[in-house]
């Protein structure tokens, strides 16, 4: 009975494992190909403030990422983030509306940022 359970617990950890794997793969991937879609040139553009609403760089990046999100469904949140020179994380755009209440705006200083944002 022992070496049943041993066994049990074995495969039961096993496969938890492989299955964090996998979907950290796929979330890597789909972060992958929404990267190369972004035009670099725009994103170098905008401030990281306010004023970037009112820029047409910032629009068609909000746009893009709003329809990406709207394709993926299984993405509830996209979002560029920067990181200014002191180590300050900051939102440079999201994916929702103005109205949404998880709405970022852009300069949005992430403060609770978990550990393993800086590993990636």
């Amino acid at each position: 009975m022992l070496i049943t359970v041993v066994l049990g617990t074995a495969t039961i950890w096993s496969t938890v494992q492989f299955t964090k794997r996998q979907f950290k793969e796929k979330a890597l991937e789909r972060a992958v190909i929404i990267a190369q879609a972004i035009n670099k040139k725009r994103l170098a553009r905008l401030q990281g403030t306010a004023d970037d609403i009112l820029s047409t760089d910032y629009q068609r990046l909000k746009e893009q990422l709003f329809g990406m999100r709207c394709v993926d469904k299984s993405c509830r949140f996209l979002y560029i983030m920067g990181r200014k020179k002191d180590g300050t994380v900051f939102f440079f755009l999201d994916s929702q509306t103005m109205e949404s209440k998880d709405y970022a705006p852009p300069g949005l200083i992430y403060v609770e940022v978990p550990e393993e944002y800086f590993s990636l």
